[in-house]
């Protein structure tokens, strides 16, 4: 066998050191790729503080941009939905004046629970959610509103309350979708794909109420 000269020995060494090299960088960038890839999310956040002196609430939250939010206000005997418009920087804000009847964003003394989605982008069939917030509607003079600091979370998802079953089911007959008080684990409806968790208003049992179905209708 031919022997190799020392300058065809030293080429043949460079080579591969080159051709390692370029192992390790093609497996660094691979590997940055799949860390920024596994950490794309949409999240949605809702904060609330009391505007002085006028005593406006003032709701605030960021999500992706120019995107369609639904803002829902939730008591006992109302549930209100408003639509909003993030902006370029994903932000969105509410102002509701307890004192001015007259306010089209007016809301009646009382508790309430105010949170907000988004309707999903296909493949996804479950809206994205922002944390709840509860706050209480009292006319005349305010105090402040301690402002809720929300650390941004990539779940998009609430955790589940065994309790709070239910889930938005598609009738194919009446062409609308309609909540049933059963988990979204359900057998039954195991292969319905269009199908989602429901999250609107409740009675005191944890199920759907009467306006159930308007909520399904309403976010899918």
């Amino acid at each position: 066998m031919a022997k190799l000269s020392k300058s065809h020995w030293y080429s043949a060494v460079l080579l591969v050191v080159i051709a390692l090299s370029g192992l390790v960088f093609l497996g660094y960038r691979l590997g940055k790729t799949a860390a920024v890839s596994a950490i794309d999310g949409v999240s949605l956040t809702l904060a609330v503080r009391t505007e002085l002196p006028s005593c406006n609430l003032i709701f605030s939250g960021q999500g992706p941009a120019n995107t369609p939010v639904t803002m829902v206000f939730q008591s006992p005997t109302i549930f209100t939905p408003v639509v909003l418009t993030t902006d370029v920087t994903g932000m969105y804000t509410y102002s509701v004046n307890p004192n001015d009847v007259t306010d089209p964003h007016y809301l009646a003394p009382g508790s309430y629970t105010a949170s907000a989605f988004i309707n999903p982008v296909p493949p996804a069939i479950t809206p994205t959610f922002s944390n709840p917030v509860v706050f209480v509607v009292s006319p005349g003079p305010c105090e402040p509103t301690p402002t809720i600091t929300i650390v941004p979370t990539l779940t998009t998802v609430p955790s589940p309350n065994p309790a709070l079953v239910g889930i938005c089911h598609w009738t194919s007959g009446s062409k609308a979708w309609n909540a049933l008080p059963v988990s979204i684990s359900n057998p039954g409806h195991a292969k319905h794909t269009k199908d989602f968790e429901y999250a609107g208003p409740r009675d005191a049992s944890g199920k759907p109420t009467k306006d159930g179905d308007a909520w399904c209708n309403s976010v899918e």
